[in-house]
């Protein structure tokens, strides 16, 4: 049962309607059981309905809002392979030693972003313009490389940014299903994650699943409805 409740919340976290419909019990627990069957390949409706009706008094409430929803459902999956974060020190001679691999970087079309934060500056590169900006640093304005890295950009309507809970609900998703985020950023229309590149194709899938639910959810859920009569259960 551990091992079963355990893929049921995870299943539950890429269907945010689901989840707000069971926070305010309008759920039929029956059909959200034989769906989540068919989805997890198992045989055990009885077993995932139990879990479900233990999880559903645990869920914050609201889950998700009508604005999310909205952007979503107008957004897409995009995704970069071959990423590497270079990490430097604060600074203006560090800033105007970056101005040339930038400026190159741009240039040739590669990835180029750059973050400042309160103790370092992050740049996001493609892996193979990481020798072009270490050769303009100094060992000493160079904090760290990381690699082995890839984009995933969920990329939508241009209010993107100011979609109140989008970035959690995003990042919890992502959380929830077992990935490390190395980097997380909102920017106009885009919510951009930064993971390790043997999870990008997992993760892109676990994304691309979830607008398409979001899409798809107020259709299927009134066909399983229609087709099936409501069983109450005490």
């Amino acid at each position: 049962m551990g091992r079963l409740a355990e893929e049921v919340r995870g299943w539950l976290t890429t269907r945010p309607y689901v989840l707000e419909a069971l926070r305010i019990g309008i759920a039929n627990v029956s059909a959200v059981a034989r769906i989540a069957a068919d989805d997890l390949r198992t045989p055990e409706v009885a077993a995932l309905r139990a879990a479900l009706r233990r999880y559903a008094p645990s869920i914050q409430a609201p889950y998700v809002t009508e604005t999310v929803r909205a952007s979503l459902m107008a957004s897409r999956i995009q995704t970069r392979s071959k990423v590497a974060i270079i990490t430097v020190p604060q600074g203006a001679d560090v800033l105007r030693r970056l101005a040339d691999p930038v400026r190159q970087s741009l240039s040739a079309g590669m990835l180029c972003r750059i973050i400042q934060g309160t103790q370092a500056i992050v740049v996001n590169v493609d892996e193979d313009a990481v020798p072009l900006f270490t050769r303009h640093l100094g060992s000493s304005q160079l904090i760290a490389v990381r690699r082995n890295l890839a984009e995933l950009a969920v990329t939508g309507p241009p209010d993107m940014a100011d979609t109140r809970g989008l970035l959690s609900l995003l990042s919890g998703v992502l959380s929830a299903n077992g990935f490390n985020i190395a980097q997380a950023t909102v920017s106009y229309s885009d919510v951009i994650f930064l993971l390790p590149s043997a999870d990008i194709g997992k993760a892109s899938h676990l994304l691309g699943g979830l607008l398409e639910d979001v899409s798809a959810s107020p259709r299927r859920f009134r066909r399983e409805r229609k087709s099936r009569p409501a069983v109450r259960h005490p």
